[in-house]
């Protein structure tokens, strides 16, 4: 059930970046704005950022999430 949720958040977060696609050149802050009106706290996008986004390491972060997950 947990897998859903998160997969229905992500995509009403992706709906979100296409529609202020149209007009607006994304950034950071519409992201975290999107996952905030999809339902995601804002500790839980700024953990996300933290580690997938702005850490130096991100390319292993992702690649070792990938891994431990499928």
């Amino acid at each position: 059930m947990k897998i859903l949720l998160v997969k229905s958040k992500t995509q009403k977060v992706i709906r979100l970046l296409f529609k202020y696609s149209e007009n607006k050149t994304l950034t950071i802050s519409l992201w975290k704005e999107a996952a905030s009106k999809s339902g995601i706290k804002n500790h839980e996008f700024d953990g996300f950022a933290d580690e997938f986004i702005f850490n130096k390491n991100f390319k292993t972060n992702i690649i070792n999430h990938i891994k431990n997950n499928s």
